[in-house]
C-alpha cells in the first residue's frame, strides 16, 4: 500500500492578469517588516527580492525587476514563497490569519489573458 504524504499548509492558488507593472502580495504578514521573496518559475529558475511590509503586512513585486517577459499566460505555474529577512532560512513564513482563508506557506499562480486586470495575489479575501 502506498503511503500518502498531506501537507498542512498547501500553497494558495491563485492567478494575475497580464501587463501588471505591480504585484500585491496580500500576505497579512508581519506590518512594516523585511522579507525576502523567492518567485520560482515554471521552469525551476529562481528570482528574489527584498521587501518591507506595509502596515497591513502586504507588500509590493515590481514586475520591472523580473526578466522581461517572464510573466505571460503561456508559461505555466509559478510559485511565491517568503522568507524571513533576518535569517534567510530555507524554511518559508507562513501567511495569512485572516477569518477568510487558511494559513499558506505558498502561493501558486498562472498568469492569464483578457480584459479583467488583476494584480493583486494571495489572501485576505477583502482585498481581491
Amino acid at each position: 500500500m502506498a503511503t500518502i504524504t498531506i501537507d498542512c499548509t498547501p500553497c494558495f492558488q491563485d492567478y494575475i492578469s497580464c501587463g501588471n507593472d505591480t504585484i500585491l502580495v496580500a500576505a497579512t504578514l508581519e506590518a512594516s517588516t523585511a522579507y525576502k521573496w523567492i518567485l520560482t518559475a515554471p521552469s525551476g529558475a529562481k528570482y528574489s527580492g527584498d521587501v518591507t511590509t506595509d502596515t497591513n503586512g502586504n507588500f509590493l513585486i515590481y514586475t520591472a525587476d523580473l526578466p522581461n517577459g517572464l510573466l505571460n499566460p503561456y508559461a505555466g505555474m509559478f510559485t511565491l514563497t517568503v522568507l524571513a529577512d533576518d535569517a534567510y532560512q530555507c524554511t518559508s513564513v507562513t501567511w495569512n490569519d485572516s477569518a477568510y482563508c487558511d494559513s499558506y506557506s505558498c502561493i501558486s499562480f498562472e498568469v492569464v489573458n483578457g480584459d479583467h486586470v488583476k494584480n493583486t495575489l494571495g489572501c485576505p479575501c477583502e482585498l481581491i
